[in-house]
């Protein structure tokens, strides 16, 4: 007599590429990647310490959080839309884009077993409330 489990192998097989489209639809739903990642490279950004320009170091440094003050306050919202703005155009972009990717990447390279983990628990949890 077999179990149940015995054909879930054939039955994960036959269901994956469902699964994977609605993994995709809710990520997209929820802007899943956007979320996370604006709030990682906020965190990040805030992380770094910036080297200071060789000249007028203390002076730039002082220039630089006032004008982050600045940004803060309701006024400021103009000046940010310009620094996106600016940024969007600029080269750096790319480069912070592909040094937060790549930070994505790497943190699910090395973290695949605690995936899996996740997923084979919540497709368990799945499956016995549906029954």
């Amino acid at each position: 007599m077999s179990m149940p489990w015995d054909r879930l192998p054939e039955l994960a097989a036959q269901a994956a590429p469902a699964v994977e489209q609605q993994v995709y639809q809710a990520a997209v739903e929820r802007d899943l990647m956007g979320t996370v990642v604006a709030a990682l490279v906020q965190e990040a950004i805030g992380r770094v310490e910036f080297p200071r320009p060789a000249v007028g170091g203390e002076l730039m440094g002082a220039a630089l959080g006032a004008l982050g003050r600045a940004l803060q306050t309701e006024a400021g919202g103009l000046a940010v839309a310009s620094a996106e703005q600016w940024l969007a155009q600029s080269p750096a972009a790319a480069t912070l884009r592909d040094a937060a990717l790549n930070g994505v990447k790497r943190y699910l390279d090395e973290n695949g077993a605690h995936l899996l983990d996740i997923v084979v628990q919540a497709t368990a949890a799945r499956l016995t409330a549906q029954q």
